[in-house]
C-alpha cells in the first residue's frame, strides 16, 4: 500500500545536457577543446569537470583561454586523436512556474480554489454514488418520455 510522507513544493527539476566539442590542438595528454563553450566566462564555470572522449579516455577541464573565444584545456589520462568527440554530462536546473496548489482530497473543492482549478482544467473527483445514481436518472428520464 502506498502512503504520502509529505507534500513538498521546493522540488528541483533538472534536465540532462551533452557538451560536445572537438579538438583543436594536441600535445602528449593535453588537449585544446573547441566549440564546447561559447563565451570564457561559459567555460570558467566547468573548470575541474570531468570529460570522456568517444574512444572512452577520461579527462578533466583544467583552464579556459581568453583569445579563442570558449577554448578550453582539457588532461586526459592517455593521447586522444584529432577525430575524437569529447563529451562533458552536466545537468542544468530549470525554472518552474511558483504556482503550489496541494489537492489533499480529491472528492471535495473548496470555493476559493474553484477558480484556479477553472485555469488549469482540473476536474475534481465524483464519488461512485453520485455517478452511477446521475447516470441511472438519465437513464430513466429518457425512457419514460
Amino acid at each position: 500500500m502506498n502512503s504520502v510522507l509529505h507534500q513538498d513544493h521546493s522540488a528541483k527539476v533538472v534536465k540532462k545536457l551533452k557538451l560536445i566539442g572537438y579538438p583543436m590542438k594536441i600535445y602528449k595528454n593535453t588537449a585544446f577543446v573547441k566549440d564546447m563553450f561559447t563565451s570564457q566566462v561559459e567555460a570558467a564555470k566547468f573548470e575541474g569537470a570531468q570529460v570522456r572522449s568517444v574512444s572512452g579516455i577520461r579527462g578533466i577541464i583544467k583552464k579556459s583561454l581568453r583569445k579563442p573565444e570558449g577554448v578550453v584545456r582539457i588532461t586526459f589520462e592517455d593521447r586522444i586523436q584529432y577525430s575524437d568527440i569529447i563529451f562533458c554530462k552536466t545537468w542544468v536546473n530549470l525554472a518552474i512556474p511558483s504556482m503550489y496548489l496541494p489537492v489533499t482530497n480529491l472528492l471535495q473543492v473548496k470555493l476559493t480554489c474553484f477558480y484556479l482549478f477553472q485555469l488549469i482544467n482540473f476536474r475534481p473527483m465524483r464519488k461512485n454514488r453520485t455517478g452511477r445514481g446521475s447516470k441511472q436518472r438519465a437513464k430513466s428520464e429518457k425512457k419514460e418520455t
